[in-house]
This record gives C-alpha cells, sequence and structure tokens, in this order.
C-alpha cells in the first residue's frame, strides 16, 4: 500500500516484481555485454543465464 508520501508524487511508486525484472534485465544486459567484448565465454554467459533465472529478463 503506497504512503500519503508516495500518493503525492513526492516518491516514485516501484513494486517489488517490477524493480526484480529491472535489476535482472540489467545484470543480463551486462552479462551479454561482457560476452560480446570477449570478457567470458558463451558457454558460461549461457550458464550464468540459466542458472541465474535470467531466461526471460
Amino acid at each position: 500500500m503506497p504512503t500519503p508520501r508516495e500518493t503525492a508524487g513526492d516518491v516514485p511508486v516501484v513494486r517489488e516484481s517490477h524493480a526484480r525484472k529491472s535489476l535482472s534485465a540489467v545484470i543480463k544486459s551486462l552479462i551479454v555485454d561482457a560476452v560480446c567484448r570477449g570478457l567470458i565465454p558463451d558457454k558460461l554467459a549461457e550458464l550464468l543465464i540459466q542458472r541465474g533465472g535470467l531466461r526471460n529478463a
């Protein structure tokens, strides 16, 4: 439930599930970027994405 301050517009309301999805998308993007730059091998990136539950991020 939002606080009065949040409903007044002072603080953006961010739901926990939305924040978690955003963080997952950022982590997946960093992994993919590392593969593109040649910093980590493809197989390791695939493993991190699978094990981290980032497949649909």
